[in-house]
């Protein structure tokens, strides 16, 4: 089994990925074009350059990262 888990763009979460079974990591901006599945001020604002550095991070610990595309909530008028 591979597993894909999120990040909370914690830095110091990485290491503890580096397992068997871990193949990949994502994760999205708290707000960007698409939107997301969570309310934007829950979710920790980031810059470009911490989220660069975070994804180089992932990739340097042999992980891939995924970039989150959620779609918007309709209201259950989907």
């Amino acid at each position: 089994m591979k597993l894909t888990v999120p990040t909370n763009w914690d830095d110091n979460l990485i290491p503890s990925l580096e397992k068997p079974g871990v193949r990949s990591v994502y994760g999205k901006f708290s707000s960007d074009f698409f939107g997301g599945g969570r309310p934007s001020y829950i979710l920790k604002k980031l810059s470009h350059k911490q989220v660069s550095n975070h994804i180089k991070l992932i990739q340097d610990a042999d992980l891939e990262f995924e970039y989150l595309l959620n779609s918007a909530c309709m209201g259950n008028r989907e």
